[in-house]
């Protein structure tokens, strides 16, 4: 039987967050059918994910598991397992590769949840969040100093193509500091104090915006 196994991210994602002692994640299920095979999988995908804290909804969920039938893509008996984000697919050459992917992902969470005790589970959830707001800022960085040198661009041709380039840039370094925002405002009450006082990042975000405005008056010079 040929087997194609991601352990992915996402799978790794959930054991932290059950780990840490939070609420329990919330997970849908999509099927192709629920019958025969297919339904003892889900059956058996449920059964474990509930026992590790993991609610199911029928509404909108933390994580999506598709489960589907790929004659053309698997052999019989045959599955793979693919993640692409918080979507995680399970896809069978037939009715049994599919229940046997699924078993193989109802096997996954008991596993990587018993690697991880609750003190690591928290420091890694904690060193996730501070990697993804430390991300944000670099987006910022990365589109500010591209709308800066669009804006120069077009200040010496003087073609409006780099003006609207520089205005594009310069909302996505503003949609990324946005996120920044957020996330420092919400993970770092402490650590706000600075040497000036408190910085007020949810007041920078206004003061960035203004930085459209200036872009959209002006007018070439020399230097």
């Amino acid at each position: 039987m040929k087997k194609v196994n991601l352990l992915s991210a996402a799978l790794f994602g959930l054991s932290i967050m059950t780990g840490c002692g939070k609420k329990g994640p919330t997970v849908s299920i999509v099927s192709e059918g629920e019958e025969g095979t297919a339904a003892f999988a889900i059956d058996e995908i449920k059964k474990s994910f509930e026992r590790n804290n993991i609610r199911f909804t029928d509404g909108k969920a933390d994580y999506t598991i598709t489960l589907k039938e790929d004659s053309a893509q698997y052999e019989e008996q045959a599955y793979g397992i693919t993640v692409s984000g918080k979507d995680i697919t399970i896809t069978g050459g037939d009715r049994v590769g599919l229940m046997y992917g699924g078993l193989e992902l109802a096997e996954m969470i008991p596993s990587l949840k018993e690697s991880v005790n609750p003190e690591t589970a928290k420091e890694l959830y904690n060193i996730v969040l501070d990697q993804e707001t430390l991300g944000y800022l670099s987006g910022f960085y990365a589109y500010h100093i591209e709308a800066a040198l669009m804006l120069r661009r077009y200040n010496d041709s003087q073609e409006e193509s780099f003006r609207q380039d520089a205005l594009t840039a310069c909302n996505q370094s503003i949609e990324y500091f946005t996120k920044f925002a957020d996330s420092y405002d919400a993970r770092f009450q402490v650590e706000r104090l600075a040497r000036h006082g408190v910085i007020d990042v949810k007041q920078m975000v206004e003061t960035l915006k203004k930085e459209i405005s200036t872009i959209e008056k002006w007018k070439p010079r020399n230097y």
